[in-house]
């Protein structure tokens, strides 16, 4: 394995580290407001930055999980039709996805397979930077969103103890009273709504991008022979 390959991109800050962090952060919420706060302070993770960095990592890469399952089993929450492409445009995408592929022109293609061998007609074709964008857009917007719904939710319980505490140093713990508490938890409820509404939007715009690119190559392609 050659490490010196080994890096993390803007894909992997963005849709894993931040929402990773923000999850960590729960755990130091849930410490201090049910356990005193003498574990998992603020200023445990900054000094063990390396090893709560790979847990922060992995965490994201949970969230992100968590986050298309979610969309894959309540999909009606994420939908959004009103940025759909024609259904014209739709129906000429999967007449040249069948005759690129030479799939039978009795198999009806659904969307999701549509997409599937749209984007991997790009992909072959050596990629598209826009879409590695979108991808990573779309990816911080998913798994951020179900981070700061997993911090909401605590918020909201601590109001059955005594309300919300943070601990920055062993020992140093600052707790919120029941109003301070709600405000916290409606402000936490506030960014996981806008962070879902990012996701819908750059979700239905990758599926886009990357059926208008699949089009605009195979025009290319079509016009050069």
């Amino acid at each position: 394995m050659n490490l010196d390959k080994f890096s993390l991109t803007l894909y992997d800050f963005l849709a894993y580290l931040f929402p990773g962090y923000i999850v960590l952060f729960t755990c130091s919420v849930v410490d201090a407001s049910f356990f005193g706060g003498a574990s998992l302070t603020v200023d445990t993770i900054n000094k063990g930055f390396f090893i709560y960095s790979i847990t922060a990592y992995f965490l994201g890469h949970l969230c992100h999980r968590v986050g298309s399952y979610i969309k894959d089993r309540y999909y009606k929450l994420f939908i959004n039709n009103k940025d759909r492409l024609s259904p014209e445009l739709m129906e000429l995408i999967r007449k040249k996805l069948t005759k690129h592929y030479k799939i039978p022109v009795s198999k009806k293609l659904n969307n999701l397979e549509i997409y599937i061998l749209a984007d991997g007609y790009i992909v072959a074709q050596g990629g598209s930077p826009e879409r590695d964008i979108l991808m990573a857009r779309e990816g911080f917007y998913k798994a951020s969103t179900v981070a700061f719904f997993l911090l909401t939710m605590t918020i909201f319980a601590t109001l059955t103890t005594s309300g919300v505490a943070f601990s920055v140093v062993p020992n140093g713990l600052v707790r919120l009273n029941a109003w301070g508490t709600i405000l916290a938890g409606l402000i936490s409820l506030f960014i996981t709504l806008v962070l879902r509404n990012g996701f819908v939007f750059y979700n239905r715009t990758k599926i886009n991008n990357v059926l208008v690119s699949f089009l605009a190559l195979t025009n290319i392609e079509e016009k050069s022979k």
